[in-house]
């Protein structure tokens, strides 16, 4: 549990910061959410309709912890082979096949996600989360699945959530997050997302004069 909670908490918070660093209005009114929050300790935090979730959601939609998983299929299954509804074509995934998902690019897959799928964008997650409302931030409906699904969900997957909101209370308290000029990290597969050079994620804290 503190493995697979820790981890991927650390690779989240390196791509949220990043994100919200190249993102300054983004990241100003999650702030100002976080800071209201928690300067109000009586009043419960509202997550389910929060901008932080949102942003959780689309950081993990780009940049997900686990960028694939393997399934063995326990059934024989027919599946869709088209996004159109009208197309009846299916495809038999056979039982006891062996099953790639690859969520790094069902997270960006333009036909779910539109045109602008590439794109830095937590309110595109408003509409989606309107019903049911919940705590949960997976939707195994648009294939977005960050910590797998169902029996093999990740077992740090509500430690990981807790632990990035404390992270970026304090860290939005106390700094401003600029982005590095010229950097973009480069990604590769693995047991978590990792970028390739050895200094990891760059980001710019800068100290912020008023503390709120």
């Amino acid at each position: 549990l503190v493995s697979a909670g820790h981890d991927t908490t650390a690779f989240f918070c390196c791509y949220g910061s990043l994100l919200l660093a190249r993102h300054p209005d983004i990241q100003n009114q999650l702030r100002e959410e976080l800071l209201t929050a928690d300067n109000e300790p009586n009043k419960q935090f509202d997550f389910p309709r929060s901008l932080l979730k949102r942003v959780f959601q689309e950081t993990l939609r780009l940049y997900p912890t686990i960028p694939m998983v393997t399934r063995t299929a326990a059934k024989n299954v027919r599946l869709s082979r088209y996004a159109d509804p009208d197309n009846k074509e299916t495809l038999l995934v056979p039982k006891g096949s062996n099953i790639l998902v690859p969520f790094f690019l069902l997270h960006r897959n333009a036909s779910v996600w539109g045109n602008n799928a590439a794109d830095f964008d937590p309110d595109r997650w408003i509409k989606h989360n309107t019903a049911p409302l919940s705590d949960g931030i997976m939707h195994p409906k648009l294939g977005f699945l960050p910590f797998a699904y169902g029996s093999r969900t990740c077992i740090g997957y509500t430690l990981s959530l807790v632990e990035a909101k404390l992270i970026f209370t304090s860290l939005l308290r106390d700094y401003e997050l600029k982005p590095v000029p010229g950097f973009t990290p480069r990604i590769k597969a693995g047991i978590s997302l990792t970028v390739e050079n050895p200094h990891g994620i760059k980001v710019r804290f800068a100290k912020r004069n008023k503390r709120k």
